[in-house]
């Protein structure tokens, strides 16, 4: 891949994602089946430990962030997208392969590397086009600008985000007004030994509830795309084997499954919307324009 064919491809992605062509709604509902734990963080451990919460109205309510939401999502999607390609057929195929997300620092794409050896004498080149000050902020760092550009193709970075790249699913915190709290006692161990640790009973606290609603905004996937492909499959994960959430999965915390009677979903297609009210209308309230559809049928509208 040279740099004049990668500033090409880039510049018609860019084009294509200038104006919102598609816009999903949807929304899971999840039946709890066991309590659920999102702690507050930190590394420190104190005897008791509660669930994070946030200031709900007149009282303090748990809450599951997006971020909680998100990074269980991201980690279906990527386990669907690497297994379901075997021999890369063309380019963002070869960059889904070479995503990275290492367990401390930034997202990395290893095909960057390849693509700076194939073009060490001409990188300088990327200078020349004005496109590479969408992704660095002047045209003196335009070597640098190679990672956020492969970063933007990735259909994983395109869905979900990564650096410079926003993400095209937007999620919503999940309040807990209607819970029960609950409490268990466990004994400390000793990573080193593995034995139990001499005084170091803690207390963490648990939220039991029936059910889980999340909404989801997806916006821009073009249906059959790698990256509708990705998100069909993350559907279909959830509908077959659920979602766990939260810390403590390995005592089985934090485990849901799909009510698929429920969940439901909303397309719009703004290449199809003639009328410049319904695409205002469809745009400030999908539900009000367009047709309810079950989970299933957006997955098979998708791949």
């Amino acid at each position: 891949m040279n740099i004049d064919e990668l500033v090409k491809i880039v510049g018609n992605e860019l084009k294509e994602d200038a104006k919102l062509n598609y816009l999903y709604s949807i929304t899971l509902v999840f039946d709890v089946k066991s309590c659920i734990r999102i702690g507050t963080g930190g590394a420190k451990r104190e005897a008791f430990l509660p669930v994070l919460k946030i200031s709900y109205g007149e009282k303090y309510c748990p809450v599951i962030p997006e971020s909680s939401w998100r990074g269980a999502l991201r980690k279906i999607g990527e386990i669907v997208a690497k297994s379901s390609i075997k021999q890369p057929k063309n380019f963002k195929e070869k960059i889904l392969l070479s995503h990275y997300e290492p367990e401390e620092g930034p997202i990395e794409h290893l095909i960057v590397k390849q693509i700076k050896e194939e073009n060490e004498k001409n990188i300088e080149k990327l200078a020349e086009y004005d496109i590479v000050e969408r992704f660095v902020p002047t045209r003196e760092e335009a070597k640098n600008a190679l990672e956020p550009m492969i970063t933007y193709l990735c259909p994983i970075c395109r869905l979900w985000g990564g650096p410079g790249t926003r993400s095209r699913i937007i999620l919503e915190d999940t309040i807990l007004q209607e819970y029960k709290p609950y409490t268990r006692t466990h004994v400390g161990i000793n990573r080193s030994t593995r034995t139990r640790e001499e005084g170091q009973l803690y207390t963490p606290e648990y939220v039991y509830i029936k059910q889980l609603t999340l909404h989801l905004t997806v916006y821009n996937i073009k249906p059959k795309t790698i990256e509708a492909k990705i998100l069909a499959g993350t559907l279909n994960w959830l509908t077959k084997l659920g979602l766990s959430i939260g810390s403590s999965k390995s005592r089985g915390v934090g485990h849901l499954t799909l009510n698929n009677e429920k969940s439901h979903a909303y397309i719009a297609e703004f290449n199809n919307i003639t009328s410049p009210h319904k695409l205002i209308q469809t745009i400030v309230d999908i539900t009000s324009t367009c047709e309810k559809i079950p989970l299933n049928k957006l997955i098979d509208y998708l791949k």
